[in-house]
């Protein structure tokens, strides 16, 4: 199971924005104002519908506000991969109980890959709901 830590992915994405870090993709950067209240909107609307699916009986709170934040992002055609890796590296300093910097290129690779295996299975769960709610 997928270690994240349960943070708000929102506060978080909004201090990175702020400070520019290299943690976000460029586009994530650059995107205008507008463009981040849809993809907000749409996150929030992603990770309503997850809470009506098995995902938050199956995945820690952090996993699903990522896999909803991804979504939102997905939905206006902003790439988030960065921001992703950024997460996975969090993990792996939790992992670890060490420094972000100190934490070795495999373990954030093993631990990115735990991530994105994570949220693909809360995809689908919110996949499988919407192909239920409308039969």
């Amino acid at each position: 199971m997928c270690c994240i830590p349960s943070t708000l992915c929102t506060q978080e994405f909004d201090q990175l924005r702020s400070q520019q870090s290299p943690a976000l993709d460029a586009a994530l950067l650059l995107a205008p104002s507008d463009a981040l209240s849809a993809a907000h909107a749409k996150s929030r609307a992603a990770l309503d519908h997850l809470m009506l699916t098995d995902a938050p009986l199956l995945h820690p709170p952090g996993a699903l506000a990522v896999a909803a934040m991804r979504s939102g992002f997905r939905s206006c055609h902003l790439s988030c991969q960065q921001y992703l890796r950024h997460v996975a590296q969090k993990a792996a300093a939790a992992a670890a109980s060490s420094d972000v910097a100190a934490v070795p290129a495999a373990d954030v690779e093993r631990h990115q890959q735990q991530l994105l295996e994570a949220l693909a299975a809360i995809d689908q769960l919110g996949a499988q709901q919407v192909r239920v709610s409308y039969i």
